[in-house]
Formats: C-alpha cells, sequence, structure tokens
C-alpha cells in the first residue's frame, strides 16, 4: 500500500511539474540559436496611462520585470468621489468579476502571475453611476475629422441620468467651421454657441441614448483670394506663407489670374456657379474636400514677372505655357517631394467653356497641357 502511495505522489509530481513548466515558458519570445543567450526567463506589467486626479493603480511588488510565475497584487483605489468603472488585465475584462455585485466599487485586488508581458487598464468615474439604475443612457459623439477639431463632452463617462445636462464642446482648428450638428438625427446648428474664437457649445438634456453627428469642415462654398498676413514681407515671405496654406487644406485647386484677363474672369464666372451648385447641393458635387485659393500674378492679362505673387506661379508652373488663366490641383501628401508642400494632380492652360467640363475635371483632375 506504501508502495501504492509513493507510486500516486510521484505521478502527481510529474504532472504538476509539467503544468507549471509549460506556464512558466509562456512569455511569447523565439527560440533561440544554437550558442546564442538561452530565452529571457522575465516578463513586464505596465499600468495603462488613467486619470489620477479620480485614483490610484500600485503593483506589488513594483519592479521593471518579474520572473515567470512570480506573484504580483494590482490595488486599485478610486479618490473621494469616484468609483473605478473598468478594470482589464490584458484583453480580459474583469470589472464584474472585482465588483462581486457590490454597489461599492471604490477599492480592489487582484492577483497576477507573469506569464507573459501585460497591460493593466483601469478607468475611473463619478461615485453612484453603478449604484443608482437612474445612471442609464448613452451618449455617443460619433465620428468626425479629427484633423479639423476636437470634441469633447462634460462630464465624461459611460452612462447617464434623464433629465441629466452635458456640455459638448467643439474646438475647431485648420480653419475649419462646425458645418454639421445633429442630435439623434435633429439639426441643432441653430443652438450651438460660437465664441468667435473657434469652439462651439451645446448643452444637451439627456432623455435617452444619445447619438451626435458632428461634421468639421471648410466653408466649401468659399473662394479664397491669397492675401499674405502683412504688406512689408517679401516675396519669398509670401511663398512660405502660400506653402503653410497648401499645407493645411491638402487638397487646393490654384487659379494664377490677372486684373485684366478676359478669360480669367470667364473662369471666375465658372468658379461662382461651381459655389452656386455646391451651395444647393451640400457641398456633395465635389467627391473630394477641394478649396479654391486666387493669386493674382499680374494687374493686366499678362504674367508679371515682378508681381510679388511671381514665386508662387514659379513654383507651380512646371506645366504652364505662359499664359493666364492657369489652374492647377495639388495635394500635399506629407512628403516632400519634387513640389515640395504640394504636389501637382492636374493642370490646366486656359479655361473650361462649362461648369460641367469644370466639375468633372475638378472630380478628377487630369493634366491638360
Amino acid at each position: 500500500m506504501k508502495k501504492v502511495r509513493k507510486l500516486l505522489s510521484l505521478v502527481l509530481s510529474m504532472l504538476f511539474l509539467v503544468t507549471v513548466g509549460a506556464a512558466l515558458v509562456a512569455c511569447p519570445q523565439p527560440d533561440p540559436d544554437p550558442g546564442e543567450d538561452p530565452v529571457p526567463t522575465t516578463c513586464k506589467l505596465t499600468v495603462e496611462d488613467y486619470d489620477t486626479t479620480k485614483g490610484t493603480v500600485t503593483l506589488s511588488p513594483a519592479k521593471a520585470e518579474y520572473a515567470l510565475g512570480e506573484k504580483v497584487t494590482i490595488s486599485i483605489e478610486a479618490k473621494t468621489g469616484y468609483e473605478i468603472q473598468a478594470v482589464y488585465i490584458g484583453t480580459r475584462n474583469y470589472t464584474d468579476t472585482l465588483r462581486n455585485g457590490s454597489n461599492e466599487f471604490t477599492t480592489t485586488s487582484r492577483d497576477w502571475y507573469a506569464d507573459k508581458d501585460t497591460t493593466v487598464t483601469v478607468r475611473f468615474q463619478e461615485y453612484g453611476i453603478w449604484k443608482s439604475e437612474d445612471y442609464k443612457y448613452s451618449l455617443d459623439v460619433g465620428t468626425y475629422n479629427t484633423t479639423k477639431g476636437s470634441v469633447t463632452v462634460n462630464p465624461d463617462r459611460a452612462m447617464y441620468a434623464e433629465d441629466e445636462e452635458v456640455t459638448v464642446t467643439i474646438t475647431t482648428s485648420n480653419g475649419s467651421t462646425l458645418k454639421t450638428f445633429e442630435v439623434n438625427g435633429v439639426d441643432k446648428k441653430a443652438n450651438v454657441v460660437f465664441d468667435g474664437n473657434y469652439t462651439y457649445t451645446y448643452t444637451l438634456v439627456i432623455t435617452g441614448n444619445t447619438v451626435l453627428n458632428i461634421v468639421l469642415d471648410d466653408d466649401l462654398t468659399k473662394i479664397y483670394i491669397f492675401e499674405p498676413s502683412s504688406n512689408n514681407i517679401n516675396s519669398q515671405q509670401r511663398l512660405a506663407e502660400f506653402e503653410a496654406f497648401i499645407k493645411r487644406e491638402g487638397k487646393v485647386l490654384i487659379d494664377f489670374y490677372g486684373t485684366e484677363c478676359y478669360y480669367c474672369n470667364v473662369l471666375q464666372g465658372e468658379f461662382e456657379e461651381h459655389i452656386t451648385a455646391l451651395q444647393a447641393n451640400d457641398a456633395a458635387a465635389l467627391a473630394a474636400d477641394v478649396k479654391i485659393v486666387k493669386v493674382n500674378v499680374s494687374a493686366t492679362s499678362y504674367l508679371d514677372p515682378s508681381s510679388p505673387n511671381y514665386p508662387i506661379y514659379q513654383k507651380y508652373s512646371r506645366y504652364s505655357n505662359g499664359g493666364l488663366p492657369y489652374v492647377v490641383m495639388v495635394e500635399d501628401d506629407g512628403i516632400d517631394v519634387n513640389d515640395n508642400d504640394g504636389d501637382i494632380i492636374g493642370v490646366v492652360n486656359g479655361a473650361y467653356s462649362t461648369y460641367a467640363q469644370l466639375l468633372s475635371w475638378m472630380r478628377n483632375p487630369t493634366f491638360e497641357i
């Protein structure tokens, strides 16, 4: 009988060592080639950035790396007025497990055994959200062009109570404006307050699950007349300002014109017709966000090399026949190549006779040399 017990004990010990051994090599590392150093036997536990004004996350012991199988205690504590919203260890959500049905979720801890590099993610929110069934509605700001601005919500949390007031703040950038603001499909733009300094605010009263539709964009119905910031700058500074404009806007149609140029005035009429169409079709006429900017390079109908804007023309005149008007479509791809801050993607020497032709070219720029 003693022999049987010893044999059973030996088998169980071997099974335990195999199981533990399998766990201890879980830290994903490439197998070393013969002659190289052994595979590292440590793993990292990283706490993702969180709002330290709302709570704390500590590791015990706190080290840069842990031995495989080492026990680490993750302690989480919310500060006064806040509670724990969510806890992730790696990709696994431990929130419900740690809450364990409790309405008081301000402190908790969890043991982690080092087996692979892992990230801990913790979020905090205002106290009482989980305790009260009143907090039952969500607010989704939707998607918007983040290169044109940003959207913040105050208070910012997962759920809201009925009739709770929430302030939505929209800050535009790069010359953009708030084009569309809808609440559950209803246009509320007329109720948005603009402070005159790129900031829009709206006070939303929560009455149910809410989805916002926010569109940030430049005014596509505007023809830009390039004017330098100061009349006292030289032509090279003018060029630098124009390059900054191209980089900011991304995709731009440049109309080089002369004040007394007949065909330039014809093209101006085409542009105005284009603007009217954009207004009528809510800018849907263009497949891309194209800005139109006019650059005066002469007081007559002929190109004037002494014009302060002549360096701008020189930069984009590679396909020009030397006459006016000269229309160039450029698109900044963020890479400085031959065209530096704006790659030429289309050219027209002259003016189109119809709006339809111009619009077709704006949608699909070609080289009409």
